[in-house]
């Protein structure tokens, strides 16, 4: 699943509002809980949900226009829980 490419969300309603919800309350569930996308948990859409210790993102067709510089974090993972690795962002 995490191999195919996820479709983006034309309108966004009711349904994807409780898919969110669904994947932050799945998210908070589990100590290694920072970020979940939908396709972590079967649903090809581009919806990702994440809090990084400043509150709850939704986001619906994120998109990654500028980066810069690198940042080495400590990152969890929902399908292995209790593991956790170092990361490089850049």
């Amino acid at each position: 699943m995490l191999h195919k490419i996820s479709k983006p969300v034309d309108k966004v309603d009711d349904h994807i509002r409780e898919i969110l919800n669904d994947m932050a309350e799945t998210m908070y569930s589990t100590e290694n809980g920072g970020g979940l996308a939908a396709c972590q948990v079967g649903i090809l859409r581009r919806l990702v949900v994440a809090n990084m210790g400043q509150g709850l993102l939704k986001l619906i067709n994120p998109q990654i226009v500028e980066s810069e510089g690198e940042e080495l974090v400590i990152e969890g993972c929902l399908s292995y829980p209790g593991i956790w690795g170092k990361v490089s962002l850049s």
